[in-house]
């Protein structure tokens, strides 16, 4: 970074989208520095939980003439860092209410006790002990070339590239509420906490469950993700002043961008057992019939997948600006241009089910060496002696047979190539993939796709005299989006429609223009060298994040949680009024007061 420029007002040059302030973040340039600049430096970092010292350097390289009219920058980063993150995660609850039957006028549902009590109650869906554990390693590189043959002209490319693999192995060993009480499990000496005004249930907080052959007590989930992102940008600024009455400036780039889980394999192994929970403190839970240190076999695998999600950006932008000056008493200039930016999104997900290694299915019956896949063919010993330090107390599982990642990927990389589910013989295949043994399928839930235009222009006048300056001016942006998205079980016959496993989709589309208006004047008046006195008014807007304004719906059973976008949300427009008064009473240092109202 060379230097940093904080705007806390509006003005109409500045490009919109932000609220409270715009910061101009200005990188290194080779015509700014010495002649030749050599630098680089290096780090480790310990990181006491995961329990490894990791590196990071970067170096820059910067050489300009001596008639400093062309010059050359290159710099470079690598950086490693391990984490490990221990905890204790409640997985969602769920409300049971009970009724009467109306044949034996009996209740029936809600939450049953050893006495045939039942209990309206909201109930923890899984209590797990979660180690998560990562390995981030980026590396990038930046570069800029500056050519000044004269006072006249200036040009500038510069560019960036970085990578970081972001893999992750997330396991948890849970104890499976739920799944218990759906069976129809009778839960023994519950505990509960009174409803509240908030929650009209009371909560389960605590109980025993006798093991039930329909229903698995403990749930084992071992995620591998297989990840990284990308970034890219190409940047091209040149500054022509043809004479002292005129500064042209246009800019132009490319910047694109994908952050991306490639693989998941996710291994989950169950086994029927009884339990016993309690959530007055830390969540504590054990099991009657399987030992979470030594019961490997026990554990069936229940569930494989290796889904995939991929997130691409890409924007193009090109911004064109001149400024004519005169000598005409307070009025010193006026400045105007136009902007245009182009800004694309997709979200691809793609679900692969791994039927072929479940055990109820013929590949499954000898898919890991011949027999059905257990935890015992991927375990990998016993959780980090270590494991939830300061967390823990008694009754806390803070140990158990943990999964190799290496194992699971090698499992996985044996099975033959997966299917793609066609949509053109969707119904020929079954609801699911039920038909196919590995199956990738298109996930229209969470896809999407989306494109920004802006179009804007501005004009401003800058004034200034003894003692004071200041600027006022306008801003006219116009915003188009389009976005594209899936909509899920729509009647046979709608447009467009094809076969998917979640049911019949069909696309659909939502367009949205909007023109915004944004005068700005800010105004400043030095009343010592050292103290200025500053008033600004203005309208801004910021728009909203990208997946905000897509129509798409992701849903989390476990939590019974859904997040989705609205293709009709508004930006944030505010009026601004700032007055502020600052004392710059040494180099690089400032004393303010100020007052806003937006």
């Amino acid at each position: 970074v060379g230097n940093v420029e904080v705007y806390k007002s509006t003005q109409a040059d500045i490009n919109e989208g932000g609220i409270g302030g715009t910061v101009d973040v200005h990188t290194r340039m080779p015509l700014s520095l010495p002649p030749l600049v050599v630098q680089a430096s290096a780090q480790g970092v310990y990181d006491s939980v995961a329990g490894n010292t990791d590196p990071s350097g970067s170096a820059l390289l910067s050489w300009h003439n001596d008639d400093k009219t062309f010059g050359i920058l290159v710099g470079g980063v690598y950086q490693k860092r391990s984490f490990r993150h221990d905890g204790i995660e409640i997985l969602g609850y769920t409300d049971y209410v009970h009724s009467t039957d109306p044949v034996t006028g009996l209740p029936v549902g809600g939450i049953v006790d050893q006495n045939g009590v039942h209990h309206d109650a909201t109930a923890p869906n899984l209590i797990g002990s979660v180690l998560f554990q990562q390995v981030r390693e980026r590396e990038g590189g930046n570069f800029a070339v500056q050519f000044e043959p004269n006072d006249q002209l200036s040009v500038a490319v510069t560019g960036l590239y970085e990578h970081m693999n972001a893999n992750n192995f997330n396991q948890n060993y849970m104890a499976w509420v739920q799944q218990m009480l759906g069976a129809g499990s009778v839960v023994n000496n519950p505990t509960f906490k009174p409803a509240t005004a908030d929650e009209p249930y009371q909560t389960l907080t605590g109980g025993d469950f006798n093991i039930n052959p329909g229903a698995n007590g403990v749930v084992f989930d071992a995620i591998d993700r297989i990840a990284h992102t990308q970034t890219e940008n190409i940047d091209l600024d040149v500054t022509y002043k043809p004479n002292d009455q005129w500064r042209l400036h246009g800019q132009v780039g490319y910047t694109k961008a994908r952050g991306s889980t490639d693989s998941q394999p996710f291994w989950e192994t169950n086994a029927p057992t009884g339990l016993s929970f309690d959530l007055s403190g830390v969540p504590k839970v054990s099991f009657a019939d399987i030992n979470p240190n030594t019961s490997d076999s026990a554990l069936a695998l229940g569930w494989a997948s290796d889904n995939s999600f991929v997130n691409d950006d890409n924007e193009f932008y090109a911004f064109a600006d001149a400024e004519r000056f005169f000598d005409a008493g307070p009025f010193k200039s006026l400045q105007f241009g136009a902007k245009f930016s182009d800004h694309n999104r997709n979200v691809d997900v793609t679900y692969g089910q791994r039927r072929a290694l479940l055990p109820w299915t013929g590949p499954g019956a000898t898919a890991c060496g011949g027999h059905t896949c257990s935890l015992a063919d991927v375990s990998d010993g016993q959780t980090p002696s270590d494991f939830l330090k300061g967390i823990a107390e008694p009754g806390v599982l803070n140990s158990y047979l943990m999964a190799s990642q290496s194992k699971i990927e090698a499992i996985y990389a044996g099975l033959p190539p997966a299917d793609k589910y066609d949509p053109a013989i969707g119904a020929t295949q079954a609801a699911g993939c039920v038909g196919l043994t590995n199956c990738d399928h298109f996930g229209p839930l969470e896809s999407f796709t989306l494109n920004e235009k802006t179009f804007g222009g501005y004009v401003m006048g800058k004034f200034g005299g003894d003692g004071w300056r200041g600027n006022i001016g306008v801003r006219v942006v116009e915003t188009q989006e389009h976005t594209g998205a899936w909509a899920v079980g729509v009647p046979a016959g709608t447009p467009g429609a094809v076969n998917n496993p979640f049911g019949l989709i069909a696309p659909i589309s939502f367009d949205k223009n909007y023109v915004d208006v944004l005068p700005s004047a800010n105004l400043i008046f030095n009343l010592r060298p050292d103290i200025d006195l500053r008033f600004s008014a203005g309208r801004s807007i910021a728009r909203p994040d990208y997946a905000q304004i897509a129509g798409f719906t992701s849903l989390t059973p476990t939590l019974l949680t859904a997040s989705g976008g609205n293709p009709h949300l508004d930006p944030y427009r505010s009026n601004n009024f700032d007055a502020s008064i600052e004392w710059y009473f040494a180099p690089q240092s400032v004393l303010s007061f100020g007052l806003f109202y937006k």
